[in-house]
C-alpha cells in the first residue's frame, strides 16, 4: 500500500502492480496542441510477451510514463527505443493496467469483431537490455513489488558484507534454487537480479541463492519448525548477529589457507628430518 498526504491527512491507497518482459518502443514526449486541454506526458509501447520464450503471447500496451526514475533510466537510450536498428528488451512494473474493449471498424481487417486496447502507467524499469548490452539500472532500496513472490528490494540496513532480514521477511524462503530450464536467458537475468536486490546471495557450495541472515519471530507459530529446517539447510546461530548465518565459502581465502597449512606440514616434516 501507498500513502499520500493531503490537508495533513494521510490516506493510505491499494496497489495492483504488473510486471512483465517484452520490448519497448516509441517513447515520445506528447504535448497538447492548440486548443487541447491536457499536460504534457511521456508515452511508450509495450510488447509484453508471457508463456514460452520460443512462441510467446503477446499483449501490447499503451503506456503513460509518470516516474521520473523511469525516464531517467530510459531516456538516454531514446534513439535506440524509437529506431529501427536496436531491440530494446525491459522489466518493466506497471500499474493501473487496463482494459478497454472496442469493436473494429467495417474497414478494417477484423471488421466488427471485438479487440480490447490495453493500457498502463510505467511506474519503475526492473530490467533494462539495449542491443546486447544489459544496462545497470540505479534501485530504489524503497521499492516493493508483487512478482516472484520477493520484495524488489530489502528495506532493512544494509552493509557491504550481509543483509539482515528482519522479522517482517521472515516468510520469504530461506535458500531459492534458480535454473535456467525452460525460460529465456533476459528472464533468468532479471530473476537473478531480484534475488540480489532482495538481499540473496550465491551460495557456490550449495548451488543455491541464500539469505546470509535470518531473524525468526518466536510469536510465530512455525517458529521451531523453521529453526529445525534452518539447521538442515547448514544455517548456524550468531549471538553477534542475533540472528541465523550461513557462511558463505571463500575460494581465494579456502586456497590460502591450504597453501598456509601444506606449508606448515612441510616445515613439521623438514624440522622431524633435521632430528
Amino acid at each position: 500500500m501507498s500513502q499520500s498526504s493531503n490537508n495533513n491527512s494521510s490516506v493510505a491507497y491499494f496497489n495492483a502492480h504488473t510486471e512483465g518482459l517484452g520490448y519497448l518502443d516509441s517513447l515520445v514526449h506528447v504535448t497538447p496542441k492548440p486548443g487541447q486541454d491536457f499536460e504534457a506526458f511521456w508515452s511508450a509501447s509495450f510488447c509484453m510477451m508471457e508463456g514460452n520464450p520460443q512462441k510467446p503471447e503477446k499483449t501490447y500496451v499503451s503506456l503513460t510514463v509518470p516516474s521520473d526514475k523511469a525516464l531517467e533510466n530510459l531516456r538516454p537510450f531514446l534513439d535506440d527505443i524509437n529506431g529501427q536498428a536496436t531491440k530494446v528488451f525491459v522489466g518493466l512494473r506497471l500499474a493501473k493496467f487496463r482494459g478497454k474493449p472496442f469493436v473494429y471498424a467495417p474497414d478494417s481487417q477484423s471488421p466488427g469483431k471485438l479487440g480490447v486496447n490495453y493500457s498502463a502507467r510505467l511506474i519503475a524499469v526492473l530490467y533494462l537490455k539495449v542491443g546486447d548490452t544489459v544496462i545497470k539500472l540505479k534501485r530504489d532500496e524503497q521499492e516493493a513489488t508483487t512478482d516472484f513472490g520477493i520484495p524488489a528490494s530489502s528495506t532493512t540496513e544494509r552493509n557491504t558484507r550481509n543483509t539482515s532480514v528482519s522479522t517482517m521477511q521472515s516468510d520469504l524462503p530461506f535458500v531459492v534454487q534458480l535454473s535456467k530450464a525452460g525460460i529465456s536467458t533476459d528472464e533468468f537475468e532479471v530473476a537473478k537480479a531480484r534475488l540480489k536486490d532482495s538481499g540473496y546471495r550465491w551460495h557456490s557450495e550449495k548451488q543455491v541463492w541464500a539469505l546470509p541472515l535470518v531473524k525468526l519471530d518466536k510469536s510465530d507459530a512455525t517458529f521451531h519448525e523453521k529453526i529445525s529446517e534452518l539447521k538442515k539447510l547448514g544455517y548456524r546461530w550468531s549471538n553477534s548477529q542475533v540472528a541465523w548465518e550461513i557462511s558463505f565459502s571463500n575460494p581465494q581465502n579456502r586456497s590460502q589457507g591450504e597453501y598456509r597449512s601444506n606449508n606448515q606440514r612441510y616445515s613439521q616434516e623438514r624440522s622431524h628430518q633435521q632430528h
